[in-house]
């Protein structure tokens, strides 16, 4: 049974990575004209290594993406929301009109 549990959790945490990836696909494509997965994978990773929007922001910056702080701040938001990593998301007032079951305390 733990190991039936644990695999249910691993499956999700897949979905949850696939709709992750799949959500910034369409933001790229939407600002930068661009379809790649693998694009959004990298701006994933960059994410998930970064102590804070800014942090998250000056590392697009380093690899040569041409991103508005809005942006980054779009693509941040995502990336804690849908990662599962525990971090403050940028701007959590205008997240928590949206989606107040989101924002962590």
């Amino acid at each position: 049974f733990l190991v039936a549990a644990r695999g249910k959790g691993d499956a999700m945490d897949r979905l949850q990575r696939i709709s992750l990836i799949a959500k910034l696909s369409v933001e790229i494509n939407n600002h930068w004209g661009i379809e790649d997965k693998t694009l959004a994978e990298f701006i994933c990773s960059l994410g998930e290594e970064s102590k804070s929007l800014d942090d998250f922001h000056e590392r697009l910056g380093d690899n040569g993406a041409d991103a508005t702080p809005q942006l980054a701040q779009t693509f941040y938001n995502l990336i804690m929301t849908l990662g599962g990593k525990k971090a403050k998301l940028a701007n959590p007032s205008a997240a928590a009109i949206r989606r107040p079951d989101l924002v962590p305390p």
